[in-house]
């Protein structure tokens, strides 16, 4: 299912011959990843070439109820992607009761904390949204729901509760309701390609007129966080490392990790005043049918179908691609399969021999399963906005068994810069589910903003910072966050974050207010606000009410006083 742009000459930006109607915009982003808290810390480490896996050790293991027999097996691999502090959460800052939030599955307790962030990102209140917004999200099978249901430690009424609190047809209505948004609300699934799968849906329904605005959002977060048993021919590690395209790579790993997106349609989201990370100018999504060896296993016709609709979606050839960033397991099976089907359908588009460098994440953080392809698209619209390629992390030498003669596709070891050559730099995203759903975008560098930012100046006009949020706490770490923000987003104009913060954010209970000239003023006064008061509270607390009816009487109070905390008559 496509969409085609009208073909066109390869233009730069500012020309009148790209027609950009059926573009669409990502105008806020946010993700947390093993090893990384955020996007911006997640895409250094990226780029220094860092694993971001790690190893646990068997107390660690052993505390998070792994088997001592499965732990001190000689199969076993304690390595996966963890995710720090994926129990936490905010429950305050969406009404939720300490009960329903325990009742919950983790990942959709990261997605509704995930997408805030995101809209956040894109300027907007989501108590506040008024645009009809859609939602689109994907996660993992939910070991929680699992983990609960075998404790049998719920009755009757606390098993329907936990069904509602993790079944996937709750993720997309929950995070509708919750966020107060107004559009579609659809749950997407197809194993490991389901939210690149989503964002390609997201960009119909906007096409087509369905929504505004569109959320896609994807977690992948096991319960609880282990290794694995290796088992010989299967698809996971035995060395404990994922190295895709390379001579020694023996599988992936599982990584846990959460992503959101926010998309717009490109005009629309220009005419806002909007500045996006990058543009969707073209997706597309297939089955592989019965064309391959067994129902799990790859297909390459598959895949250079999806990748040749994407790219006629689009409305460019290949010869203008730079950068893909591949599926990329690392299995024996699958990389030579995604390796020959990307370079022959590449070549067949007019991407000459060696021009398009090969990316994946997942030597970095593992195989985030269902939130992959969402967090590949971040990895590519980071790469083509900063035009910046990381390193494959880990590689060595490739594969003997990749076809190299004539290939458009590259594997470097190092990181290098990408000055895309005047024109706005492309790439490709690809995301392959088992059963065969394969997804493939195509991503542009947004246009630069019209001017450079004005420099600080000491002597230049004050900025009123506004921060607030839930709890003190939350505050803290808010005005902490936005502190370390300012020096690294010197770009950014302190006018324009200063109307954000002012009228792209929630009103919270919880506030505080800097003032400042420079960036490193603002950030210290940030640092040094430690006083927080409520402000604007609208919920009551609760109250007991006697109406009467002329049955009072002296003392009538005092039996529940003695039963229940908290009572006072």
């Amino acid at each position: 299912m496509t969409t085609p742009h009208p073909a066109e000459d390869q233009e730069p930006y500012g020309s009148e011959g790209r027609d950009r109607s059926l573009d669409v915009a990502v105008t806020g982003m946010a993700g947390r990843f093993p090893g990384a808290p955020d996007i911006a810390t997640w895409w250094r480490a990226l780029l220094r070439g860092e694993v971001l896996t790690t190893r646990l050790d068997r107390e660690a293991l052993l505390a998070a109820g792994e088997n001592p027999a499965v732990v001190d097996s000689p199969d076993y691999v304690p390595v996966r992607g963890l995710l720090a502090d994926a129990d936490r959460f905010d429950h305050e800052l969406f009404g939720i009761s300490p009960r329903e939030a325990a009742l919950m599955d983790p990942q959709q307790r990261l997605m509704l904390e995930t997408a805030w962030r995101a809209l956040e990102d894109a300027g907007c209140d989501p108590t506040r949204e008024e645009r009809v917004t859609g939602v689109y999200a994907s996660a993992s099978s939910s070991a929680y729901l699992r983990a609960m249901l075998t404790s049998h430690t719920l009755d009757a009424a606390g098993v329907e509760e936990a069904l509602r609190a993790n079944e996937p047809d709750y993720m997309a209505t929950r995070i509708a309701y919750r966020l107060g948004l107004t559009g579609p609300a659809l749950t997407v699934l197809t194993a490991c390609s389901s939210s690149l799968v989503a964002v390609h849906l997201a960009v119909q329904a906007l096409l087509n007129g369905e929504c505004e605005q569109a959320v896609v959002v994807a977690a992948a977060v096991d319960f609880p966080q282990l290794g694995h048993v290796h088992l010989p021919g299967g698809i996971l590690s035995a060395a404990g490392a994922c190295r895709p395209f390379d001579a020694e790579a023996d599988g992936t790993l599982a990584g846990s990790g959460v992503a959101a997106v926010v998309l717009r349609r490109y005009e629309d989201a220009v005419d806002a005043g909007c500045s996006p990370h990058g543009v969707l100018i073209g997706s597309a999504v297939n089955n592989d049918g019965r064309a391959k060896a067994g129902y799990q296993a790859p297909s390459a016709t598959g895949q250079e179908a999806v990748i040749r609709a994407a790219l006629t979606a689009a409305g460019v050839g290949a010869d203008t691609l730079g950068y893909l960033e591949a599926h990329a397991t690392g299995t024996r099976v699958g990389d030579p399969i995604e390796w020959s089907a990307a370079s022959s359908v590449l070549r067949e588009l007019g991407a000459a021999p060696g021009r398009i460098a090969v990316g994946a994440v997942k030597a970095n953080i593992g195989h985030l399963d269902a939130a992959s392809g969402l967090v590949s698209l971040i990895k590519t619209l980071l790469v083509v906005r900063d035009g910046k390629v990381p390193p494959v992390t880990g590689f060595r030498s490739l594969n003997p068994l990749l076809e190299t003669a004539g290939s458009p596709l590259r594997v470097r070891p190092d990181g290098f810069d990408w000055d895309g050559e005047g024109s706005p730099r492309r790439a490709g995203v690809s995301s392959f589910g088992i059963g065969g759903t394969n997804a493939h975008v195509v991503v542009e560098q947004a246009p630069a903003p019209a001017g450079p930012a004005p420099e600080d100046a000491p002597d230049g006009p004050e900025h009123l910072l506004v921060v607030s949020a839930a709890t003190p706490d939350a505050l803290r770490a808010s005005a902490a966050r936005l502190a370390d923000w300012l020096p690294d987003h010197p770009a950014v104009p302190l006018a324009d974050t200063a109307r954000t913060l002012a009228a792209g954010r929630a009103p919270l209970p919880y506030r505080t207010a800097v003032a400042g000239r420079t960036r490193a003023e603002l950030a210290g006064r940030l640092r040094a606000a430690g006083a927080a008061r409520a402000v604007g509270r609208t919920a009551p607390p609760v109250v007991l009410l006697l109406p009467g009816q002329g049955s009072q009487y002296p003392g009538m109070a005092v039996p529940f006083a003695d039963a229940l905390p908290g009572f006072t008559t």
